[in-house]
C-alpha cells in the first residue's frame, strides 16, 4: 500500500518558508515603496525610475531559472540560505548608496530576493512516497532456505520502499498568430536521477539504496491552438523526451524506459466565461527499449526489445476561473 508522507521538519520548514516569502517579497519591491523619494532626492526622470523599479523584477525573474535548477542539484536549504544572504547584504549596501548608477547595481542585487521564490517552492515541496507490505513464503518450512530466510529475519517479515518523486522545471511560450490560431511551446526538465535512487529496507535490518542509474531528462514540446468558433477550442501538440537510461546495458524491465515520442489532441468548450470544460488523449511511443543486461551465476543475462510499447494517457479536466 502506497502512502503520502511529509519529509521530517515539513511543517517547521513550511512556516519558516512563508515568512521568509514574505520578507523577500517585501525586499523584491523595495523601490515601490522608497522609489518616490529616491526620485525626488536624485532627480530622476521618469524614464530612470522606470528602469530603477524594473531592474529588480528582471533580475528576480531570471534567477529564479538558475536558482530553482542548484536548489535541486544542492539542497534547498543550502541555496535559499545564500540566496536571502545575498539579497540582505544588496539591501544593506543600498543604505549608503547616493548615486544613480550605483542605486542600479544595488538594484539588481536586491532582485535577487525575487528568486527566492523558486527556491522556496523546491525546497517545500519535496514528497517522498513510502509502500509497504509483508514478504509471505510458502511451503518453506522444514527447508534449508526456509532456515536461513527464517534466521535472517526476512520471514514474513516487513518490506519498506521509498521512491522520491522527481521534481521537474518546465518554461513555457505562447504566441498567438491569429485570432483563432497560436503556437505553444515547452521546455521540460526532470529529475529523474533521484528517481533512480529508491530506498529499500526489510524489517528492522539496514535499509539499502539501489542505484538504478537513471540520468535527469528533459523534455521540447510543441502544439497549436485553434479556435474553430466560440465557445470550441481544438488542441493537438507533439514532444519529445529524453532517455533516463544511457544505454540498453542500464535499462530495466522493471520500467523500460528510452527516448519517447508525444502525440496529443485535445478539445476544449468554454461554458462560460468562469467554466471551461476540456477533454484531450496522448500517444506515448516508448520505442523499443532494448535491453541488454548481464548478470551473475544466479540471474544471468536478459536480451530483448519491447515490440509496441505504447502507453495511452485519457484525460478529462474542468477549469474554473476565480
Amino acid at each position: 500500500m502506497g502512502t503520502r508522507h511529509s519529509t521530517p521538519g515539513a511543517t517547521k520548514a513550511l512556516w519558516l518558508s512563508t515568512i521568509a516569502f514574505t520578507a523577500c517579497f517585501a525586499v523584491w519591491t523595495i523601490f515601490a515603496i522608497i522609489g518616490v523619494q529616491i526620485k525626488q532626492d536624485l532627480g530622476l526622470s521618469e524614464t530612470e525610475f522606470g528602469l530603477l523599479v524594473g531592474t529588480p523584477i528582471l533580475t528576480g525573474s531570471l534567477s529564479r531559472i538558475f536558482l530553482g535548477v542548484w536548489a535541486e542539484q544542492y539542497g534547498g536549504r543550502l541555496v535559499y540560505v545564500l540566496t536571502m544572504l545575498a539579497a540582505a547584504a544588496a539591501t544593506f549596501l543600498l543604505s549608503y548608496t547616493t548615486t544613480y548608477p550605483w542605486m542600479l547595481i544595488a538594484a539588481l542585487g536586491v532582485g535577487v530576493a525575487g528568486g527566492a521564490f523558486a527556491v522556496g517552492i523546491t525546497y517545500v515541496s519535496q514528497v517522498n512516497l513510502d509502500f509497504k507490505d509483508d514478504l509471505r513464503f510458502k511451503n518453506m518450512e522444514g527447508t534449508i532456505l526456509g532456515g536461513l530466510l527464517n534466521a535472517s529475519g526476512l520471514l514474513d517479515s516487513q518490506l519498506k520502499l521509498n521512491v522520491t518523486i522527481p521534481a521537474q522545471l518546465a518554461i513555457g511560450a505562447y504566441q498567438a498568430l491569429t485570432d483563432k490560431l497560436a503556437l505553444v511551446g515547452t521546455v521540460n526538465w526532470q529529475n529523474w536521477s533521484k528517481f533512480g535512487e529508491p530506498e529499500i529496507g526489510v524489517a528492522d535490518s539496514n535499509t539499502v539504496t539501489a542505484d538504478l542509474d537513471y540520468q535527469d531528462t528533459y523534455h521540447a514540446g510543441l502544439g497549436v491552438y485553434y479556435r474553430v468558433a466560440d465557445p470550441w477550442l481544438l488542441m493537438a501538440g507533439f514532444g519529445y523526451d529524453t532517455s533516463p537510461t544511457s544505454s540498453s546495458k542500464d535499462r530495466s524491465p522493471l520500467l523500460p524506459l528510452g527516448a519517447a515520442f508525444r502525440y496529443a489532441a485535445g478539445v476544449q468548450y468554454d461554458w462560460s466565461k468562469d467554466l471551461s470544460l476540456g477533454a484531450a488523449y496522448t500517444l506515448i511511443d516508448g520505442g523499443s527499449s532494448k535491453i541488454n543486461r548481464s548478470g551473475g551465476p544466479l540471474t544471468g543475462e536478459l536480451k530483448g526489445e519491447y515490440d509496441t510499447n505504447f502507453i495511452h494517457a485519457f484525460n478529462l479536466n474542468v477549469v474554473y476561473r476565480f
